[in-house]
């Protein structure tokens, strides 16, 4: 039996977990930092079509991002001319109308634009976790 493969092996899956670990713990980090923000712009905030869209509640989201998952709270307003909702924050962050982040977004694009679907599937699993 070769040891320099065993502790090879070893330190592949003691990578895995710090990996694995660190990702929870920058995602953590990552959802307190944007928990700072709720992109509440007071009682009324332009829709974007020249009217005033006015609050209406706080709203959760999910976003999908590099390091996991992550639960972020955002002011929603809605117009009552254009009968369509408002989220600055989601604008600020650049997901509206997604749920996944900016950078997860690049990295899907990246295995996409490198393999098809199921080997892209699979690249994006082993590089992220």
């Amino acid at each position: 039996m070769d040891r320099t493969s065993d502790v090879g092996a070893g330190l592949a899956g003691l990578e895995t977990a710090v990996r694995a670990a660190m990702s929870t713990l920058g995602g953590h980090l990552l959802e307190r930092l944007l928990a700072g923000d709720t992109g509440h712009a007071g009682p009324r905030t332009g829709c974007g079509a020249g009217h005033q869209a006015s609050f209406v509640s706080y709203r959760d989201k999910t976003i999908h991002t590099v390091l996991g998952p992550i639960g972020v709270r955002r002011a929603y307003y809605r117009c009552h001319t254009c009968r369509r909702g408002v989220v600055p924050r989601d604008e600020q962050l650049g997901i509206t109308g997604s749920s996944r982040s900016p950078g997860l977004a690049a990295m899907i694009d990246i295995a996409a634009a490198a393999a098809p679907f199921t080997a892209a599937s699979g690249l994006l699993s082993d590089l992220a976790g």
